[in-house]
């Protein structure tokens, strides 16, 4: 009951920054477009010819670390993850309060440069960093994920989140199920 209970607070919590977002002019719901320009698959496959460019990527925000005037966030788009590094000098106080303030499956925007961080990870060197929607909604603790066989079925939209293997079958899936349509029409079955 503790655990239900505690989850509910959190989802209040996420209502109450949405509200205070909406109340100071900040609706993260009116941002109906944004241009992106990389992939996290495409920087990570081809660094060489990213590397020092300016991009705008968008994707949902999976793992945040903080350390003091810098943070870390994990960024996840439809074709993987990349590294975010948000520097309080280079971004300025008021959009690095915004990082703050930022829960897990939050999705974002991020403009920045493609550079390789001091342990080697491919990253963005964020210079502004902007809410698109505000997730209310809890994300499976990390080391644990969703195990739970029928929560994972009740829940597809979270495994699918949480879980890439489960998006990649579905993605598999898909095209077979298209080539074997686009063979049987091609030949004439109805």
């Amino acid at each position: 009951m503790t655990k239900q209970r505690s989850d509910n607070e959190m989802i209040a919590i996420r209502r109450q920054k949405l509200q205070a977002l909406r109340q100071a002019g900040n609706d993260p719901h009116t941002i109906t477009k944004v241009d992106v320009s990389a992939h996290a698959a495409e920087v990570r496959d081809h660094f060489s010819d990213w590397d020092g460019k300016s991009v705008c990527m968008a994707g949902r925000l999976m793992a945040k670390r903080g350390h003091g005037k810098m943070s870390f966030l994990d960024l996840q788009d439809a074709t993987g993850k990349i590294q975010l590094i948000c520097r309080e000098n280079v971004m300025g106080e008021e959009i690095f309060a915004v990082i703050r303030d930022l829960d897990l499956g939050d999705i974002l925007s991020v403009e920045g440069t493609i550079m390789r961080s001091e342990r080697g990870e491919i990253s963005v060197s964020a210079e502004k960093v902007t809410l698109l929607t505000k997730a209310l909604a809890l994300l499976p603790e990390k080391f644990h994920g969703l195990k739970d066989q029928d929560l994972r079925y009740r829940e597809r939209y979270v495994d699918l989140i949480v879980n890439p293997e489960v998006k990649e079958v579905f993605v598999k899936r898909s095209k077979i199920l298209s080539g074997i349509s686009h063979y049987l029409d091609n030949h004439g079955y109805l």
